[in-house]
């Protein structure tokens, strides 16, 4: 489930900020995840697989940090799952038609809103046979919309009844507008994209999650465009960028070194 602290901030429209991991090591968890309000867990393209989905979750809820995973379009059965073992919730990538908002809708809520499943076992261990209430209300269901032809569908897919959010793809992007990588999300092309996928969220009263450099600008003028999640860092980024402070650290020392 989500934590109060993530609840809270979204009551009261403050920014939630968090970052991302691709390992299925905790670990990843423990060392950063104090202090953060959510981490999202890349299940498409990363080395975490859906067997460390549960050793995950519980690492985060001992840290009191809400925990998401993205996972590929189209597996309805594992976004159950995941929801299941108590994740906060779902985002799922490369949404490029109605069909799958729907589809996925129903994989995330339970009857009469969706087809969800009754029984997970750990959800019941922990908040009883009536959770279905609760997670329905507190699990989001994110979708990620990553291409211009799927962000102009942005407005239905927010639409869909038991859809909490949008999530926007910029890498994806670029790649389909012929845009090198390093294009920042601010570039005149991109940013009214982006600003159209926070827009649609919000005009459906959904919640709008985007990326933020490392900068108070950039956090500033992401969150001033609508977005209420904001995703401003990764592991494997905190890592090289530290390790590469300390070996330019050590060496302008050697250069001082007779």
């Amino acid at each position: 489930m989500i934590t109060p602290a993530f609840r809270d901030n979204l009551e009261n429209n403050r920014p939630v900020f968090g970052y991302s991991t691709q390992s299925g090591d905790p670990v990843f968890l423990e060392l950063m995840g104090r202090g953060w309000d959510f981490c999202w867990v890349d299940l498409q393209h990363g080395t975490a697989t859906p067997a460390d989905g549960p050793h995950l979750v519980r690492a985060a809820e001992s840290l009191g940090l809400t925990l998401l995973f993205r996972i590929a379009a189209g597996q309805p059965a594992l976004l159950s799952w995941l929801l299941d073992q108590g994740a906060g919730g779902v985002i799922v990538a490369q949404t490029e038609r109605v069909e799958q908002a729907i589809a996925a809708a129903e994989a995330a809520k339970f009857p009469p809103r969706g087809n969800r499943s009754f029984g997970s076992r750990r959800l019941i261990d922990r908040h009883g046979r009536n959770y279905i209430e609760r997670a329905d209300r507190e699990q989001k269901l994110i979708l990620q919309v990553e291409s211009p032809q799927a962000i102009e569908q942005a407005v239905s897919f927010a639409r869909v009844p038991g859809v909490d959010g949008l999530m926007i793809g910029p890498d994806d992007i670029k790649m389909r507008m012929g845009k090198p990588m390093e294009t920042p999300l601010t570039d005149p092309d991109l940013w009214p994209l982006a600003t159209a996928t926070a827009q649609a969220a919000r005009s459906a009263g959904k919640l709008a999650m985007g990326f933020a450099a490392a900068t108070w600008e950039s956090v500033e003028r992401v969150y001033r465009a609508g977005f209420h999640l904001l995703s401003v860092g990764a592991v494997t980024r905190c890592v090289t960028e530290g390790s590469a402070a300390l070996l330019n650290g050590i060496a302008r020392w050697k250069e001082q070194v007779p």
